[in-house]
């Protein structure tokens, strides 16, 4: 991540995006992620494929709803249900922001603390007081919500 670069829960960027579990000497992947929090440790990750299921299973993966307007050239699907920890050296140029849609997806796809899943809120939904205090995991549906602009 260069000096003037900063990444905060709920945007997307591009990175470099090492699988140290299947291919130890990997040099890294360049794709899509999702910040979902960003700690002394690392940048804690979603990322993002244009593989719309998984190799070795066959499932399906879950879509980016609204890929065009989080950032994305073409349609993507979430990786997978963990979070990846990248070091903020590896974040290259902001692209996007994470809609409400794709919050939805994200939290219903990937394991997150409640903190987490209230910073992805906040993101998605602004400081608005309806989301104060933390709130379930349902309260995050916005099915029935007429607002279009969620930043």
């Amino acid at each position: 991540m260069n000096a003037h670069l900063t990444a905060a829960p709920g945007d997307v960027h591009l990175a470099c995006v090492r699988n140290k579990f299947e291919n130890p000497a990997a040099t890294g992947k360049d794709r899509p992620v999702v910040v979902i929090e960003v700690t002394d440790r690392g940048v804690l990750v979603v990322g993002l494929t244009t593989q719309p299921s998984y190799k070795t299973t066959g499932e399906p993966r879950v879509g980016v709803p609204n890929w065009c307007a989080v950032g994305l050239l073409g349609p993507g699907f979430i990786w997978g249900s963990r979070l990846t920890r990248i070091d903020s050296a590896d974040l290259y140029r902001k692209i996007g922001r994470a809609d409400a849609s794709l919050v939805k997806c994200i939290e219903k796809t990937v394991h997150l603390t409640h903190a987490q899943r209230h910073l992805l809120a906040l993101a998605a939904f602004g400081d608005a007081p309806f989301m104060l205090p933390l709130l379930p995991k349902s309260s995050l549906d916005v099915a029935n919500d007429d607002r279009t602009d969620w930043r």
